[in-house]
């Protein structure tokens, strides 16, 4: 099974509608237009898994990894 097989059913943050990423002396931050920041310290929202549970996700039609 390829890579991009075994990613198809899953849902990323970075693939939504809503995702953005700020960058502020070198560092990326990951956020969401609907609740705000996804960096990952917080361990209640983090990019690579909270799209799974997420009831806003709106997919944007390409994946982040197919770029």
């Amino acid at each position: 099974m390829s890579d991009s097989e075994n990613r198809s059913d899953k849902k990323w943050c970075y693939d939504c509608k809503n995702y953005y990423t700020t960058t502020f002396c070198g560092y990326n931050a990951s956020h969401c237009h609907i609740h705000g920041s996804l960096d990952m310290d917080q361990k209640e929202r983090h990019p690579d898994i909270t799209a799974n549970t997420c009831k806003d996700y709106d997919f944007k039609g390409t994946h982040w990894y197919e770029k």
